[in-house]
């Protein structure tokens, strides 16, 4: 037998779906209960009972944030002079670089490369080259 085509199908809830429907179900009848709800001041010297504590409870948030914007400031200034320390050692350290680096070369007055068939080496000369020459002579 075939089934009919006008029988209608049963939905099919996801267990997903469930849970959230439970989920719902619940928070609505936890915020109907008064779940979690701060109690009503009943006159004026409650009312500010409760602004002065929460005032004094503010203050105090406000005094520790402002105690730790003050140590990461500290903080934040020993790094920056830490690095600025660091910055000047490696800019000295470069210029010692600097200054070796040209006596090198100018210590190097000439060189050239020999051709692939010896190798490709190569021959600097360093300097002037200093020529001294001592000469004996004896006349009779």
């Amino acid at each position: 037998m075939k089934p009919s085509m006008d029988s209608p199908k049963k939905p099919q809830h996801s267990a997903l779906g469930q849970l959230l429907a439970c989920a719902v179900l619940a928070l609505s009848f936890a915020s109907a209960s008064g779940f979690a709800t701060a109690a009503d001041p009943k006159n004026l010297d409650e009312l500010l009972a409760e602004t002065e504590s929460a005032r004094s409870a503010e203050a105090a948030a406000n005094a520790e944030r402002e105690a730790r914007f003050q140590r990461e400031l500290d903080n934040q200034a020993a790094l920056l002079a830490e690095a600025k320390a660091r910055l000047a050692n490696e800019q000295k350290r470069g210029a010692g670089l600097t200054t070796s680096f040209d006596v090198n070369e100018k210590a190097i007055t000439d060189f050239y490369l020999t051709d692939d068939s010896s190798g490709l080496y190569r021959n600097a000369f360093y300097t002037e080259p200093r020529t001294y020459g001592v000469s004996v002579t004896k006349r009779w």
